[in-house]
């Protein structure tokens, strides 16, 4: 599971740096990326989400843990009171 999600990674983008997402991908479809990993390579692949989520497309992110949609979503609200009305 762990090699297969690194080759999607690697293939969304169009450098060597991952830093330009390939121009054709618009939406990202994530499903449960680290249901199946153990602790160290959960945070390596949340660390990799993260870098995802700051791509210039739509993403969707499905997971069953609370926690870790909490660590990848929370980030990006904004902050304002605005949110609230």
């Amino acid at each position: 599971n762990l090699l297969a999600l690194f080759f999607f990674y690697f293939e969304l983008y169009s450098d060597n740096k991952q830093e330009i997402l390939k121009s054709e991908i618009q939406l990202i479809v994530i499903d449960d990326p680290v249901s199946s990993l153990d602790d160290a390579n959960r945070f390596y692949v949340l660390e990799l989400m993260k870098k995802v989520y700051e791509a210039d497309a739509q993403v969707f992110l499905l997971t069953h843990s609370w926690s870790d949609y909490c660590e990848l979503s929370y980030k990006y609200r904004s902050n304002t009171n605005e949110d609230l009305d």
